[in-house]
């Protein structure tokens, strides 16, 4: 358990007996219960949340993580911790690659607060998840394009098989069988025509 600061002159603080003030030992400043209120949030606050939600991350349990992270943001929205933690729980450890738009978001914010050995760390693992998404974008359209070729030719396939069987039924007008050698050669013909 940490102790209590003074956010004066970084000296203990020691409550007195009714619970109403803090007095610093060093300085001699006192803060009222509120004040000390804010002070024990922001030591254990701040840092409690990041480490539940870091652990929640650990553990992949990505929507709890999210909801803790959400939780910093509200009462922590200067810090990129809580900002880049979104990111992180949305995208599920950057492993999902459709929320580029939503990511950015929370990049953009991260970035505005960060430190700077925060931000070159937020921005190596942001252009690493950026690059990624787009060879996967890429790699989609060239499938959806294949999709496509492959429809028209089965289509094509489709459209000659439908073809040839009128013209099969029309040559075997009399009711006899065409023989193989028969058929050989309509297909052969069908496919010079």
């Amino acid at each position: 358990m940490k102790k209590l600061q003074c956010t004066v002159c970084g000296g203990s603080m020691v409550m007195d007996i009714d619970g109403e003030f803090a007095t610093c030992e060093y300085c001699g400043m006192k803060f009222d219960r509120r004040t000390v209120k804010q002070i024990v949030e922001g030591i254990h606050g701040y840092a409690d949340l990041v480490k539940n939600a870091e652990t929640f991350l650990g553990i992949s349990d990505y929507s709890k993580a999210r909801k803790v992270f959400e939780d910093i943001t509200d009462k922590y929205p200067d810090k990129a911790r809580g900002w880049w933690g979104l990111a992180e729980s949305e995208t599920e450890n950057f492993q999902r690659f459709d929320l580029l738009g939503s990511v950015q978001i929370h990049y953009d914010r991260a970035l505005k607060f960060a430190s700077d050995d925060e931000r070159a760390l937020i921005t190596s693992i942001f252009n690493e998840y950026y690059n990624r998404q787009k060879i996967l974008d890429s790699q989609r359209e060239e499938a959806r394009q294949a999709r496509q070729r492959i429809s028209t030719k089965i289509n094509e396939l489709d459209k000659s098989a439908s073809e040839l069987n009128t013209k099969l039924n029309g040559l075997s007008s009399d009711g006899k069988l065409l023989g193989c050698v028969e058929l050989n050669n309509i297909v052969h013909n069908s496919d010079v025509n």
